[in-house]
Formats: C-alpha cells, structure tokens, sequence
C-alpha cells in the first residue's frame, strides 16, 4: 500500500514557491519603476539628502549600506548613517527582516520621498547584516 501525502504538504510545495516569486517581485517592483524611468540608483545618505524636494518625489532607486543610529517602533521612526551623511527612513512604509536596533548594519533598498525637513528614504527592505560601530560623518 502506496502512503498517502497529506494535503497540506502537496499544498505547500506549490505554494512556497508561487509566495517567494510574489515577494521577490513586490520587493523590486519601485526600483524596477524607478529604473525603468531612467533614474540613477543613489548609493550614499548624502546623495538623498542633496536632492532637492521636486528631484526626491521622483522616487530615485536607493541602495545604501549604513547603520541604524535610533529607531522608535512606536512612532515608526528609523534613522539610519552611512559614511556621507545621516538620513531619515520612514519606517512606517517599510519591512525589515528582524526588529530593528541602534548599532546594526543594514543593506537598505527603497525609494527618495521629499519629506517635512529634508529629503528622506521610504518604502525600504532593509536587511540587517549585524553590528557594528557607529559611522561617522
């Protein structure tokens, strides 16, 4: 007599896939947009900051490695600092793979957003790639 594969297991086998393709799609959609729109990633804080409001509303592609210097969940309120400059992320638009702490370092994709202050990042996936020392400016 054959065993018989429950259900649930035939089921995940088709669905993990479908799942992960969904999220990997959805994570690169706003740089593919952004992309597609002939806009140059921007790799540094700095670069962010110096666009000015109009620039930053384009929704530049954004590819930095920095570290988080404060981070309220509460008020969803992340700021994060590579080795240009210290920038605002709104976290409240974006995902991370693990809560978030002062003192990780984090690859970080998203999107300019022009913001009350100064222009800020939005619609991240950030990863945490593990500690490190503050960075300075």
């Amino acid at each position: 007599m054959q065993a018989v594969r429950p259900i649930r297991g035939r089921i995940w086998r088709f669905v993990a896939p479908v799942l992960f393709l969904f999220l990997f799609v959805g994570a690169q959609a706003s740089a593919f947009v952004s992309a597609a729109r002939g806009l140059p990633v921007l790799r540094h804080a700095r670069d962010v900051r110096n666009l000015s409001p109009a620039e930053a509303s384009r929704a530049y592609p954004v590819e930095v490695r920095a570290v988080v210097t404060f981070v309220d969940p509460h008020e969803s309120e992340l700021f994060i600092q590579d080795e240009t400059a210290g920038i605002f992320v709104f976290e409240r638009a974006s995902v991370s793979d693990q809560p978030l702490r002062v003192g990780q370092l984090v690859a970080l994709t998203g999107v300019s957003t022009p913001a009350d202050f100064a222009p800020a990042i939005t619609k991240a996936r950030i990863h945490v790639l593990g500690t490190a020392p503050p960075a300075s400016a």
